[in-house]
Parts: structure tokens; C-alpha cells; sequence
């Protein structure tokens, strides 16, 4: 089938951006993996969860 061409080539190109990803950890700053942790992961979690958390306060 040609949808599972596509996803092998979706494996690989999502294995070789890791490997780049992995590669470039060692190099990175102290306020570089703060940014990352911080505002990338920690602050995008808290944007996610903000609509069901008015939501659930607008229930109560």
C-alpha cells in the first residue's frame, strides 16, 4: 500500500530529526535547557490545559 510507504518515511525522517535533536544536547546552555524546559514544555502544558480548566470552572 502506498499509505505504508509513507509511514516507514515518516519513522525515518522522525528518527533522523531525533538523532540531530540528541546530538545537539551536549552543546546546549544551562539558559538554554531552562528555555526549553520552562517555556517550551512547562508553559505550553499549562496553554493546553487552561480552556478544560475554565471550563470545568465554569460547571462549578
Amino acid at each position: 500500500m502506498a499509505n505504508e510507504g509513507g509511514k516507514k518515511a515518516l519513522k525515518e525522517a522522525e528518527a533522523a530529526l531525533d538523532a540531530l535533536a540528541y546530538a545537539k544536547y551536549p552543546a546546549l546552555t544551562e539558559a538554554e535547557i531552562k528555555m526549553l524546559v520552562v517555556e517550551d514544555k512547562w508553559l505550553a502544558a499549562i496553554h493546553n490545559l487552561d480552556g478544560p480548566v475554565h471550563a470545568e470552572m465554569a460547571v462549578l
